[in-house]
């Protein structure tokens, strides 16, 4: 077995815990449990996290944004109540400690990763998580982009074609708006199609000099292990392959699980293994590091045992990648239609998805 490196720091559980609040601090919990009860913590190499500063926060959000942000979390710890800062975003006293920690957790990773080490992929289980949070505005859970962040952290290190997966049920839009002109960073949002945030059809590819480095690829409602692994197989694989990445960072939602109250998708537990098998296939062959965020993911005990099935993936032995689907589509059809027509409309960008290539 292979170790990973593991980020994480109680202060995560003290961000809110509003009741009826599916963004809760059970979710952290449980993957705890989830990792003691298949005996992987010994697989683990754990490292906590540095705070981000103020200049590593700007380089994502708008000054202004995160002075808001800090006077509006101090308020709450000041009057010993919750705040929402949005319909969905709530904060308490002690969540500016865990954003800070969230959103610096990407570096400490990466230095960790990318300093000499034998160890390939790191897991940053975090709260709150990051990949909706827009740079003036948080969103959907999401105080500062905890992915984004890192990414700027990764170019400072010289990475030159950074690769950002998303797969979360909700598409990752703040992500998406950040790098939406940046050839540098090839962003990949799989997520259900309609849904909140209503943003991700396939025909936003970026702008300017970023055009076709920003690839949507819509999946229809129910969409199971069957239609991920199939869009991860037959566009994600080659056009990260084409791009030639030098590092890929995944934002790891766990919100299309089949069991999760708000997702409304039909990836199995062991669908998520096999997912991760994949990633760390394609990390290998590209010969580079892996880096992972927690994103969305809200049965607390799929959550868990998903992180768990994830990480034994990633610690198991490289082998023979096994990829047949545990689920279904609901609709197998509209799943094929979905994607056959993303590839279609991206391969004007991308030549290993033309029909002539070989």
């Amino acid at each position: 077995m292979r170790k990973i490196a593991w980020v994480s720091h109680p202060s995560f559980l003290n961000h809110h815990n509003s009741p009826g609040h599916p963004e809760a601090a059970q979710r952290l919990v449980s993957i705890e449990q989830a990792l003691t009860a298949q005996q992987l913590r010994p697989y683990l190499e754990r490292l906590t996290p540095h705070e981000a500063t103020m200049e590593e926060l700007c380089e994502v959000h708008s000054h202004a944004y995160v002075k808001w942000q800090w006077r509006m979390i101090d308020k709450a710890g000041k009057a010993k109540a919750r705040i929402q800062m949005d319909s969905d975003t709530h904060v308490t006293e002690g969540s500016w400690i865990a954003a800070l920690l969230a959103a610096g957790a990407g570096r400490t990773m990466l230095d960790y990763l990318c300093t000499g080490r034998t160890i390939n992929a790191g897991f940053a289980a975090v709260r709150p998580p990051g990949h909706h949070a827009l740079p003036q505005k948080p969103m959907g859970f999401c105080l500062f982009n905890n992915i984004a962040i890192a990414v700027h952290h990764a170019k400072k290190l010289d990475f030159k074609r950074i690769v950002v997966i998303d797969i979360d049920v909700h598409q990752g839009n703040g992500t998406q708006a950040i790098f939406y002109d940046d050839p540098g960073v090839l962003f990949f949002s799989l997520h259900r199609w309609p849904q909140w945030p209503h943003s991700g059809w396939f025909d936003e590819v970026g702008v300017r000099e970023g055009t076709g480095y920003n690839v949507n690829i819509p999946l229809p409602r129910k969409t199971g292990d069957r239609g991920y692994l199939l869009a991860l197989k037959g566009i994600v694989d080659r056009i990260a392959r084409e791009y030639r990445a030098d590092l890929i960072l995944v934002s790891a939602g766990y919100d299309a699980h089949q069991h999760d109250p708000i997702g409304e998708m039909r990836i199995s537990t062991i669908g998520y293994g096999r997912i991760f098998q994949w990633l760390d296939a394609l990390a290998s062959d590209l010969e580079v590091k892996l880096a992972i965020f927690l994103e969305g993911g809200y049965d607390p005990t799929a959550l868990g045992e998903s992180v768990a099935a994830s990480v034994r993936a990633l610690t198991a032995e490289p082998g023979v990648v096994e990829l047949h689907p545990q689920t279904g589509d609901e609709d197998p059809r509209l799943v094929d239609e979905y994607i056959e027509s993303a590839e279609r409309h991206l391969a004007q960008y991308w030549t290993w998805l033309r029909p002539d290539a070989t």
